[in-house]
């Protein structure tokens, strides 16, 4: 089974969405973020893990549903799902390490931010203005 660009469509326009609100509410948040951040290495284990099963899950979904390779938002797509089975494997597999590696400065919290706004762009110009 191979995936439709109806498919791609369907879940840039979600990716879109998530990825502009997420983008926004860091840059907007800067400060929350930074304190979550800080006090990662303290975070509660059943969080943690239900945060990577998410993660986990979120990209299996993404790539069962969407493994191709066939045009810029299909590849971005994919691309995404991996990331997110990846980051909730991180979080399953080694989360001392990953919480550790959560510590970060308000500077590139907001250079995430915009990163993210970024590609929410690029996938809402793919998802609804270039079809």
């Amino acid at each position: 089974m191979f995936a439709s660009e109806t498919t791609a469509l369907f879940l840039g326009r979600i990716l879109f969405a998530y990825f502009l609100v997420a983008g926004i509410g860091v840059m907007a948040s800067v400060r929350f973020y930074a304190d979550l951040g800080a006090q990662a290495d303290r975070s509660d284990p059943l969080a943690v893990n239900i945060s990577g099963m998410l993660h986990f899950l979120i990209g299996a979904a993404i790539v069962s549903a969407h493994l191709a390779w066939d045009g810029l938002l299909a590849v971005i797509v994919t691309l995404i799902g991996f990331a997110f089975m990846l980051r909730g494997a991180a979080y399953l597999v080694v989360p001392g390490l990953v919480l550790r590696a959560s510590t970060t400065s308000t500077a590139r919290l907001r250079l995430s931010g915009g990163f993210l706004v970024a590609v929410a762009l690029l996938l809402g110009y793919l998802g609804f203005l270039a079809p």
